[in-house]
């Protein structure tokens, strides 16, 4: 009897431990994804240099990413309506890495481009199956899960740039543009752990997904993104006009879908959630202050030092590694002033 009462463990431990072994392998999983969004932008003038384009083309490299990555967090969240995280999770990785290879092996730059929309769309639905499964969890697994993948999210996005400095001056930008894909040996881990997936998957089966709703604000989304890089990419004038155009009658679209269908695609319980807009205004603002500054720090670094993609990516560090230091901040700022 004392035996098996020192062997047994605290059912507190036991769900903390659930909750720390989940983590730390969905962490190590969104490794490459966060490496993805600034190991690249240190390797933009070289490979602008190899495929003999214009360095202001090359700023598509990042905006297919973040174009296909935010389209499809939204409808990876509506397919986990009809399947399980680990599916869409299994799907996401897979078109993560083919889409990464594809960029790769690209000999020319839309070929390289097409390679980062598909992974940019393997990225965004792989991200939510991710925290879908640690928000599942209960109470103390649900803590710990959660704060072991943002701590990785924050490693892996501080070391992005060096590493991709790192990886461009050593084995190429080839290689850079290719490094999301060792998600999939990764997965192995993920996949051995299927039954706690399974376990969290107890959603809601209602197997619709409101088609014209998620086209409309792709729509949204696209042309949004290209109005953010059209100066960069040279848009002409014309094209520039009818995407804005279709930004405005994509966003009264919308609006319209919302009215008439409040629990489509877009939830009008969630747009209309006190703040929300503001939020999503201010995270705008800032993610494409921080994917301008992607793409023009490392060329303005290397036209001041003469120096290569690792010198611009370990300059980099310190500003990248203040998304650190700024997440314990705004944890505490959290607790402190839960008004906010």
């Amino acid at each position: 009897m004392g035996a098996f009462a020192c062997h047994r463990i605290p059912a507190a431990e036991a769900a903390s431990a659930d909750g720390r072994r989940l983590g730390l392998t969905l962490g190590m999983l969104v490794l490459p994804m966060y490496v993805a969004l600034g190991a690249p932008a240190v390797a933009l003038p070289a490979i602008g240099r190899a495929l003999a384009v214009p360095f202001g083309a090359t700023a598509w490299i990042l905006a297919a990413w973040s174009l296909t990555s935010a389209l499809a967090m939204p409808v990876a969240g509506r397919l986990m309506a009809r399947w399980s995280p680990l599916r869409v999770l299994v799907a996401g990785v897979v078109v993560l890495a083919a889409g990464s290879v594809l960029a790769g092996a690209g000999s020319t730059l839309p070929v390289v481009i097409a390679g980062r929309l598909i992974g940019g769309a393997g990225a965004g639905a792989t991200v939510i199956a991710v925290f879908a499964a640690a928000t599942a969890l209960p109470g103390r697994e649900r803590i710990r899960a959660l704060g072991i993948i943002a701590a990785a999210s924050a490693t892996a996005s501080a070391c992005g740039t060096l590493l991709g400095g790192a990886v461009t001056a050593w084995l190429g930008w080839r290689a850079v543009l290719a490094l999301p894909a060792l998600a999939l040996p990764l997965l192995l881990a993920v996949v051995a752990r299927r039954r706690t997936f399974t376990r969290t998957d107890g959603g809601e089966r209602d197997g619709r997904l409101d088609i014209v709703g998620a086209a409309v604000l792709s729509v949204l989304a696209g042309s949004l993104i290209a109005l953010l890089q059209a100066r960069s990419v040279g848009l002409p004038a014309p094209v520039t006009v009818a995407v804005a155009v279709a930004g405005v009658l994509a966003a009264a679209g919308l609006w319209r879908r919302v009215r008439r269908l409040p629990d489509g695609f877009v939830p009008r319980r969630v747009i209309a959630a006190h703040g929300f807009l503001p939020a999503g205004l201010i995270g705008g603002t800032v993610f494409a202050g921080y994917y301008g500054v992607l793409f023009v720090a490392p060329s303005l670094i290397e036209q001041a030092t003469g120096g290569g993609a690792l010198e611009a990516g370990a300059i980099l560090v310190p500003a990248a590694a203040c998304s650190v230091l700024a997440g314990r901040l705004v944890g505490t700022l959290h607790d402190r002033f839960t008004s906010w």
